[in-house]
């Protein structure tokens, strides 16, 4: 979904996964919420490469949240207003390449939410829906 995000990005992350994200990226931070999102996990005192988070977040993310939040349980969230965000702004990014047709493949998306947040990002509002009792 999202393939790369610039700091301004990153800073929308609630702070565990901002933590994750600077450290081993964003694809990192992505693999902990689809796996752990919405549970609580075990952060150790020291990073192993063979622990269990090290396996989904690479041990430098690991090492990161060994210094940040050692032998707590942390619970990862959601972030789905997040990661909402920072595809909407990648989507409009890649629109000066793109088609809507391809933009609606690549991100998963219906070809009418393409449009509508194209629009948004101008300011813009989408295009109505013709009145159908006109």
């Amino acid at each position: 979904m999202i393939d790369q995000a610039v700091e301004s990005d990153v800073q929308l992350l609630p702070p565990v996964l901002r933590i994750v994200a600077q450290a081993a990226g964003i694809a990192a931070a992505l693999r902990l919420v689809e796996q752990r999102g919405g549970v609580a996990v075990y952060v150790p005192h020291s990073a192993q490469a063979g622990h269990e988070l090290a396996t989904l977040v690479g041990l430098a993310g690991l090492q990161a949240l060994c210094r940040a939040y050692p032998g707590e349980h942390v619970v990862v969230p959601m972030a789905r207003a997040a990661l909402t965000e920072i595809r909407n702004r990648q989507l409009r990014a890649d629109r000066a390449s793109s088609s809507v047709r391809d933009l609606s493949l690549r991100y998963g998306l219906h070809r009418r939410r393409v449009q509508q947040i194209l629009a948004e990002g101008c300011g813009q509002p989408a295009a109505e829906a013709p009145d159908l009792f006109a």
